[in-house]
């Protein structure tokens, strides 16, 4: 059984347009009944199911879910809405992004699965950089892994254009020195959504990024 109606794609479609608080108090209920309760829902199970993998993972559902409302404070768009349901599952869930986990992603438009390390303070990405020097054979192990390339290419993330003294050097042989934060990610279509094996494949996804996610938790803490 899918885990999400047609109307979930529609919905977001149509808010794409109507991007104001009239259109989505008009269709509030509908929004509660066919987009906020099953994504609730599904990130449930899927929290239960990586819980199972990594028992430090025991957060409930609302933890991991971001609301649909836009902070526009400090922002030119002053849409109110994300045209999306998203929620990131790690052991501390949305509450701190800079914990390595699994970050998902549903709109009309396509299905998004991110991990890795993207919020670093700048005390952890110098710990990071330490761990990769340290352990740079084991880390590019992790990132060459058939599968994990299969499934997301390359490692991603912003670069700074100049780093300390004690990183130069090391930087020739590893460039992934230079990023400022280090994540992977994947795109699939949107009928997934409509399938039942939804939650089957973002779990492949999770088991893909696993070490990807280790690593940087362990370099981090």
């Amino acid at each position: 059984m899918a885990w999400f109606a047609k109307d979930f794609i529609t919905f977001f479609k149509e808010l794409e347009l109507n991007n104001n608080k009239e259109w989505f108090n008009d269709n509030k209920k509908r929004y509660e009944k066919i987009v906020k309760a099953p994504f609730q829902d599904f990130i449930a199970v899927m929290i239960s199911r990586i819980q199972k993998d990594d028992p430090s993972v025991a957060i409930p559902p609302k933890d991991a879910i971001f609301r649909i409302f836009r902070d526009v404070r400090f922002s030119a768009d002053k849409r109110p809405y994300k045209v999306h349901m998203s929620a990131v599952i790690s052991s501390a869930g949305r509450k701190n992004l800079s914990i390595p986990g699994s970050y998902i992603e549903f709109s009309h438009k396509k299905v998004q699965y991110y991990g890795g390390a993207h919020h670093l303070e700048n005390d952890q990405l110098e710990r990071v950089r330490h761990a990769i020097i340290k352990n740079n054979n084991a880390f590019n192990s992790i990132i060459s892994d058939k599968t994990f390339v299969a499934s997301f290419g390359e490692v991603l993330g912003e670069k700074n254009k100049r780093l300390s003294k004690e990183f130069m050097e090391a930087a020739e042989k590893q460039p992934l020195l230079f990023n400022k934060n280090y994540y992977f990610g994947a795109q699939l279509k949107t009928d997934l959504l409509l399938k039942d094996n939804l939650a089957d494949e973002l779990f492949k996804l999770y088991l893909a990024g696993k070490s990807f996610n280790q690593f940087f938790l362990k370099a981090i803490n």
